[in-house]
């Protein structure tokens, strides 16, 4: 898997870069929904780097959504 760059998280939050560079920088002038959203992003990027995505797959099983990792 390859690292994931500010550019891939915008893109996948649906946001600009600069949101991702202020949430990363906790910065003001966020919505929390929005700040929710690009967090997420990062935390799912980084538990799958760490993991190798075993913890994920054993979590998706545990909440019944082990499709939504395919």
């Amino acid at each position: 898997m390859k690292n994931l760059t500010i550019i891939d998280i915008a893109r996948e939050a649906e946001v600009s870069i600069k949101t991702v560079s202020r949430v990363l920088n906790h910065e003001n002038g966020v919505g929390a929904d929005t700040r929710a959203r690009v967090q997420a992003i990062i935390e799912f990027a980084w538990l799958q780097a760490e993991c190798g995505g075993a913890l994920l797959a054993w979590l998706a099983q545990l909440s019944g959504r082990a499709d939504d990792l395919q």
